[in-house]
């Protein structure tokens, strides 16, 4: 099921649209073919942040960073 439109979500139904216009409803999130990802993992249940692949603790920049990340000298 891939490029779907989601109009609803809600504990009981996902409602969907696809390319055909055709209306579906679904009711079980975990039958989606196309679930969203982050960091290449699906959105399935409880995930950590380990399990998603996020860092775990922010690390501080120094000025000097700071200034190179938005194209400073």
């Amino acid at each position: 099921m891939k490029n779907v439109i989601i109009l609803e979500k809600s504990s009981k139904n996902i409602i969907v649209l696809d390319k055909n216009s055709v209306l579906r409803f679904e009711k079980n999130f975990e039958r989606l073919d196309n679930k969203p990802k982050i960091n290449s993992v699906e959105l399935i249940g409880n995930k950590t942040s380990e399990q998603l692949k996020l860092q775990s603790t922010m690390q501080p920049l120094t000025n000097i960073e700071i200034e190179r990340l938005i194209g400073g000298n």
